[in-house]
């Protein structure tokens, strides 16, 4: 019976980290009670990504059930089937079926709902007082926007009620969405980091912070108030966005509660306003800014040398990303003694009296000078270079988790040496973007034990020749190679005992080593834009596991 919760029982578990890390494959497949077995099939195979989804048209369905069984061989797997169409049936019909003839709009009506039950069961109420005919029916299906702006507050109002019914500590979380711009595809590591410089996420035994908050998006997920975008090489969220509806009621909300305020016209600060968000590109004539309330300030600054930071003492997030700030400094910044999430285009002189930063992004090629971090709690640091001293200056981050450096131009360093290994012993995700490694370097980074992502993205190793260390890249899951000068890479199947996904682009003169695709965690590699010869080394170690009977290793091409 629909409405007991078992669609949301089920997308909890479908979306858990830890099912995601558990089954090799995890496919959640829409079915209606008059499914076809062939498309539920083609639906499935076309998900393993084994081969492409023309092919398979023409197949017949014993064989796709049986490349199906030969793809999941000695892999765990975990399939839901879901009725997309159930809710409304329930809503409209009540306890009778839907009439054959009306099936094909009604499922078309409740795609087109976006995947929000409120919306469906508004809909429902909707077709509840029309005629049982299809060209109603269809209208309805095709123009869904228009009676919901029919009823515009009644619409509003139930889709309120599914802000009223969440946990308190939610509510903030889904609320901050309306600092974002409607329909955008949010990142995940950013909101979360947002996240948690405003305070949001509950401390709890065992846990990082960071699943927590991974915990809480999930929860919204699971309660289709926020839909993914974009997943990660593990199955876990690497973009989100909130449906059209959705971001009215966090705005709408917000701004009764005084929780944010959104800008777009007139720009002045309010008392009141603990966060501001600020999206207009004009440059009409704004109010000098004050407000001793404001926690929050994000978005684009049309005339940043209005702002004085001085009457914003109780500042936690300043995210400027939009912005240029080149030609400005942060006046009055050194108050902002609170400040734990910065983003800008210019790292301030004053920085260094903000002491409680943890979350620091500075995007802008011509910065010379870096001063030392060490009194700092960052987590994570993203900065764009001219040129540099050692990456070693920014002082001993035991607690940096995410680096990111990159230089305007390539950029040789001879100061990557072993004491990086005792200062970044933390680190779980790396970036380099134009930098010339020698193959010494790269052991170097091989030995930081705890990372897991290694993204080079522009760069050269020495002599083209990669020979990796036995005994390197221990926890390393994820490798991508993007534009990286290199011609000979000599690997084992003993080495990367971690690695779950190799990424190439752009990469020339490369072969994919035969051994690659021996190491028995990888599950997926990436080719986009690279030569025929790789293509070649990767389809051949492809046919090499299929004869094996090994469907589990995903090889995908693109140009």
């Amino acid at each position: 019976m629909p409405g007991l919760g078992k669609t949301a029982l089920a997308s909890n578990i479908y979306h858990d980290a830890f099912i995601r890390q558990y089954f090799h494959m995890c496919h959640w497949c829409v079915v209606s009670q008059t499914y076809q077995r062939r498309n539920m099939l083609i639906d499935i195979l076309n998900s393993i990504d084994v081969v492409d989804r023309d092919r398979i048209l023409n197949t017949e369905d014993d064989l796709l059930a049986d490349r199906i069984y030969k793809s999941l061989k000695g892999r765990r797997y975990i399939i839901f089937m879901d009725d997309i169409w159930d809710l409304l049936e329930f809503k409209v019909f009540d306890n009778e079926q839907c009439p054959p003839v009306l099936v094909d709009v009604a499922k078309k009506i409740a795609r087109n709902c976006g995947g929000l039950p409120s919306t469906v069961v508004f809909i429902a109420s909707v077709l509840k007082k029309l005629e049982k005919e299809k060209s109603l029916w269809m209208d309805v299906a095709e123009n869904i926007t228009s009676y919901i702006s029919k009823d515009t507050n009644d619409y509003m109002n139930m889709l309120e009620l599914s802000f009223n019914h969440l946990p308190m500590h939610l509510k903030p979380c889904f609320l901050y969405f309306g600092a974002f711009e409607k329909d955008k595809e949010i990142p995940v590591q950013k909101l979360i980091m947002l996240w948690a410089a405003e305070g949001f996420i509950q401390k709890a035994e065992n846990r990082s912070s960071e699943d927590v908050a991974e915990q809480y998006l999930l929860d919204l997920i699971n309660r289709s108030m926020v839909l993914v975008a974009k997943r990660i090489y593990d199955g876990r969220i690497k973009a989100c966005r909130v449906h059209g509806a959705m971001h009215d009621i966090c705005l709408r909300v917000a701004e009764k509660e005084n929780f944010m305020k959104v800008m777009k016209d007139q720009l002045s600060i309010f008392e009141e306003h603990h966060r501001l968000s600020i999206q207009s590109r004009s440059t009409p004539s704004f109010s000098r800014p004050s407000g001793l309330h404001v926690r929050s300030l994000l978005g684009h600054l049309p005339d940043p040398s209005a702002f004085i930071f001085s009457s914003l003492k109780l500042l936690k997030v300043l995210d400027l990303s939009t912005t240029d700030m080149s030609l400005y400094n942060l006046t009055g910044s050194e108050v902002l003694a609170v400040l734990r999430f910065l983003l800008v285009s210019s790292i301030p002189s004053s920085i260094e009296s903000i002491e409680n930063l943890e979350f620091l992004f500075v995007d802008n090629k011509e910065v010379v000078e870096i001063p030392a971090f060490s009194k700092y709690e960052l987590q994570y640091f993203g900065i764009h270079l001219r040129t540099a001293t050692a990456i070693q200056d920014f002082g001993f981050l035991n607690h940096l988790e995410s680096l990111s450096v990159s230089f305007r131009s390539s950029y040789v360093s001879d100061d990557i040496s072993r004491e990086v290994i005792y200062l970044y012993q933390s680190l779980k995700k790396l970036t380099l973007r134009n930098f010339d490694l020698s193959l010494n370097q790269m052991n170097i980074i091989g030995m930081l034990s705890n990372l897991e992502v290694l993204k080079l993205r522009d760069d050269t190793i020495e002599g083209k020749k990669w020979d990796t260390w036995e005994y390197g890249f221990q926890k390393l899951r994820y490798l991508e190679l993007d534009v990286v000068q290199i011609e000979h890479w000599n690997v084992s199947c003993y080495e990367f005992p971690s690695l779950q996904r190799l990424v190439l682009r752009s990469c020339q003169n490369f072969v994919i080593p035969f051994d690659l695709g021996k190491i028995p965690t990888l599950e997926k590699i990436e080719v986009h834009g690279c030569a025929k010869s790789l293509e070649v080394s990767d389809l051949q170690i492809l046919e090499d596991h299929r004869n094996w009977g090994d469907e589990y290793l995903k090889v995908i091409i693109s140009d």
